[in-house]
């Protein structure tokens, strides 16, 4: 799992990138635009792939997670 997380991070932090914009309309209304561009599809690629295959077992910790939660607020 930690793994699966550690490499997540790497892929989001080196195969894309957020650049912000402003732009103006003819009235003078400002508006913030937002584009996230693809720098390495490949590592992208490889992300998708890893999470397809690790999706039982991030399921299972999910279920796990919410019985967990569900028990802690049984005992409150």
């Amino acid at each position: 799992k930690t793994l699966v997380k550690k490499f997540l991070k790497e892929a989001v932090d080196y195969g894309v990138e957020l650049q912000e914009s402003h732009t103006w309309n003819q009235f003078g209304k400002g508006r913030k635009l937002r584009l996230v561009e693809t720098i390495d599809q490949h590592l992208i690629d490889l992300a998708e792939e890893v999470m397809d295959q690790e999706r039982p077992s991030i399921d299972i910790l999910d279920n796990i997670g919410e019985i967990k939660g569900l028990l802690i607020n049984l005992y409150r």
